[in-house]
Order: structure tokens, then sequence, then C-alpha cells
């Protein structure tokens, strides 16, 4: 459950928020991030993980996975294209956190998640 956002960093949760929709897809360092927020690395760590019960790595690891999972269902690329667009630099390391998210190996979730679009 994601703990609602309080006022005083709405600002502060946006900018991130955005600066991660648009920007996944290349490398972000804990550098960047908090530089972007004018934080040291040690609160914006504290405040990523109040602000969403998650570390800095696996909130972009979310959104990675959630564009590569839709990429996998409406796109016919290669699961490495897949991965390398939505910025993995590794498929062993790709593969192992799609499963952690999504329990399923990607080409698993591809296969399981296709039929579905394709009856639609």
């Amino acid at each position: 459950q994601r703990p609602s956002y309080d006022f005083e960093n709405s600002d502060k949760i946006r900018l991130f928020y955005n600066h991660i929709q648009q920007n996944f897809a290349n490398r972000i360092t804990l550098d960047d991030v908090s530089r972007l927020l004018n934080m040291s690395k040690v609160s914006f760590n504290r405040f990523i993980k109040k602000t969403t019960n998650l570390t800095f790595i696996e909130y972009l690891n979310e959104v990675r996975i959630e564009n590569a999972s839709r990429l996998l269902v409406e796109q016919d690329f290669t699961i490495s294209e897949i991965a390398f667009s939505c910025g993995f630099n590794n498929m062993a390391n790709f593969n192992r956190v799609f499963k952690k998210i999504k329990g399923l190996t990607p080409s698993k979730y591809r296969k399981e998640f296709a039929g579905i679009t394709n009856v639609l």
C-alpha cells in the first residue's frame, strides 16, 4: 500500500515522478535525482522510502518493469530490445528483476498476456 503524499513534499514528489517517467529508459543515478530535488542522498533515500515504501532502485525498477510489461504484450519487439529500451543494460538483471516483480519470466508473461489482448 502506498502512503498518502503530504502536501509539503508534493512538489518534490511530482518532480521526482515526472523525472522518472520521462527518463526511466536512461541511466538514472541516486546522485542525479537527489541533486534534482536539492536533497542529500541520505535525505532523498529517506524521503523516497517514506513516500513510496520502496528504495530508489526498487521504485525505478518497478517503473521500468511496468513499461516493459506493457511493451511485451502490445509490441512485437524482442525481449532484449524491450529490456534495453526500458533502461536495463543486462539481460540477466532484467530477467531477475522482472520475475521478482511480476512472478513470471518475461517470455512466460508475454505468452500468458498476449493471448488476452488478442481476444479483446
